[in-house]
């Protein structure tokens, strides 16, 4: 009589053990997909804001190319260190000519990058600390015409701010060419952790 008991309340409580453990399922399933959602827009996000920091890097490359067509004069300097200071998220331009640094946006030819007319002719390029007057890392974008190369510098900080401009991206990390700046710290080789995206 007892076992009837049991059985016929186990056959009971079953039904309601398998609603309530689909129902927890659905909720975890429901909070997964709605952080994936959330983490997704956040990278869209800063993934925009990053090609908008691109897009003033190549205005100030026409601008430096023009610059270089008509010489690096005093009015020439003028004109890169204007470009540099109206975008916001730059931070020098060089022109490199003959192996030398030719042109410059700071006053008298001056540099923050250590020794530019090494760098590869990579479109873009981060670079460490230690390669910077001023020990900070940097983007590079760089092109290369018949006659000069053009470097802009774009700040860590521009970088930092498009790809953490809210709680939601706090896992993200710019890759360019096997290395990678994160959050904090300085530019690193390319390592992935399970807890960030890296684009």
């Amino acid at each position: 009589m007892k076992e009837i008991k049991r059985r016929n309340a186990w056959i009971a409580f079953s039904p309601a053990l398998v609603v309530f453990l689909a129902g927890v399922f659905v909720i975890n399933w429901q909070l997964w997909h709605s952080d994936q959602a959330t983490h997704v827009a956040a990278a869209r996000q800063a993934a925009k804001k990053i090609a908008a920091i691109l897009d003033e890097a190549h205005a100030a490359t026409a601008t430096a190319l023009n610059v270089s067509r008509s010489g690096c004069s005093g009015q020439g300097q003028f004109q890169l260190g204007t470009e540099a200071a109206l975008q916001p998220h730059l931070r020098t331009i060089l022109l490199i000519k003959d192996g030398q640094v030719w042109c410059s946006s700071l006053p008298g030819n001056r540099v923050l990058t250590l020794h530019p007319e090494s760098l590869p002719d990579e479109k873009l390029q981060l670079l460490p600390a230690r390669m910077m007057v001023n020990k900070r890392p940097v983007l590079i974008y760089h092109t290369r015409s018949a006659q000069v190369r053009v470097i802009v510098s774009i700040s860590d900080i521009h970088l930092r701010d498009a790809l953490y401009s809210d709680e939601d991206n706090a896992g993200l990390a710019l890759s360019v060419n096997h290395q990678m700046i994160a959050r904090y710290g300085d530019v690193e080789p390319l390592k992935a952790s399970p807890h960030q995206d890296i684009f």
